[in-house]
């Protein structure tokens, strides 16, 4: 615990309060970066060629894609982000990237499309739910539905 001398004047109290709290800001202020997916900036895309590559090839050097594309034609898409969050802050996204490599039936590259975070843009669930048929399960009912289930056997013999 921090005395003052009877000597020291209110701004001095000012300054040696803020000498003492301001590293704790200042650490409290510094963002939390968190890399999500794919680490795209460790690959070359560039080295996918149209027409001569295959799904093999890609597979090979660039690994499992993190998604796949559910209609034709097949795309495998290569996602990453980059978040920074401060203190309790909603994080906030500082890079984004995807990398599109579109198949066609042969499993031969036809493009390599890339998108940026300026290409994204935010989707927002519809927030309705399907009532299900059934009891409502509450602390009474969880509490006393087993009552009378627990049997009471005695030690069995072999």
């Amino acid at each position: 615990m921090t005395t003052f001398s009877p000597s020291c004047s209110p701004l001095q109290r000012v300054l040696i309060i803020t000498t003492f709290l301001s590293p704790i800001a200042l650490i409290s202020c510094s963002p939390e970066i968190d890399s999500h997916g794919y680490e795209t900036e460790l690959r070359d895309f560039k080295t996918i060629i149209p027409g001569t590559s295959t799904k093999q090839s890609v597979e090979k050097d660039f690994g499992s894609p993190s998604t796949v594309s559910t209609f034709q034609p097949e795309t495998w898409y290569y996602v990453s982000k980059i978040t920074a969050t401060r203190a309790f802050l909603k994080p906030k996204t500082i890079e984004q990237r995807t990398y599109a490599i579109v198949f066609d039936a042969s499993d031969r590259v036809t493009h390599v499309l890339e998108r940026t975070g300026d290409d994204m843009r935010e989707i927002n669930p519809i927030k309705r739910e399907t009532p299900t048929a059934g009891h409502e399960s509450g602390l009474m009912r969880e509490v006393f539905s087993n009552f009378g289930k627990i049997s009471a056997k005695g030690p069995s013999t072999p």
